[in-house]
């Protein structure tokens, strides 16, 4: 598919096999071409992999006002973060496995990264007849903490995506739903009491706790804890 330039004049759309356009005040002529679509098992894993890994990252992103990294850690976007960091977590494809499900991966996922001493989510409690549901952390300050950092949370339910078989596309609601609280405690408070929609359960829930502390416009964040809930 070889790109010729130094047409004389501006020429668009297509003549024969031929396509012209132009592309940064260049006008060219190229081959039309029709870009192969591998419906292969190894490709079709990959899709899904992304697939999965930016809906996550968007329903993240759509539910906390926060930056997901810190500015100070890396210069990359938090959604690129977070994606570089769900998809790093993800199943490697292993021939004559086809699909059977992709899970994220919760217990080694961040949802933040950044350089705050981050504590330790302890406990993480769901009732199932109520709704209502208690994350503890740790209070400890660490070298760098402060008792009056922010501490939010994100509350994500897993759902698997059963028998994903090539050609089939998953709807949203089949995949997984994040809860947040935002600024909920601070960080020497030790423990927040919410509430979630009744009859979940608990072991399909997991909770990330994130401090971080606003100073001059920027968010710095510390890497979130991550914890499956359990029955009280």
């Amino acid at each position: 598919m070889k790109i010729l330039t130094g047409i004389l004049d501006n020429g668009r759309g297509k003549v024969g096999p031929v396509i012209g356009s132009e592309w940064k005040g260049q006008a060219y002529l190229k081959e039309y071409f029709i870009p192969a679509n591998p419906q292969s098992e190894k490709q079709v894993f990959q899709r899904a992999k992304f697939l999965l890994a930016k809906w996550c990252a968007s329903s993240v992103l759509e539910s906390w006002c926060q930056g997901i990294l810190d500015a100070n850690y890396d210069n990359m976007s938090g959604f690129n973060a977070l994606m570089r960091c769900i998809i790093s977590t993800q199943p490697v494809y292993s021939p004559g496995e086809f699909l059977t499900y992709i899970q994220l991966q919760n217990a080694d996922r961040m949802f933040s990264q950044g350089n705050l001493h981050a504590g330790a989510c302890t406990v993480a409690e769901y009732s199932t007849g109520t709704g209502a549901f208690e994350v503890h952390w740790d209070t400890g300050l660490g070298t760098d903490g402060l008792a009056t950092d922010k501490v939010s949370i994100i509350v994500h339910w897993n759902s698997l995506l059963n028998s994903l078989k090539a050609g089939e596309k998953p709807t949203f609601a089949t995949f997984r739903r994040c809860f947040a609280f935002v600024d909920v405690e601070t960080r020497t408070d030790g423990v927040y009491t919410g509430a979630l929609s009744a009859g979940l359960d608990a072991t399909d829930l997991w909770a990330n706790v994130i401090f971080h502390r606003p100073l001059n416009g920027k968010s710095y964040l510390s890497d979130s804890k991550v914890l499956q809930f359990s029955a009280p």
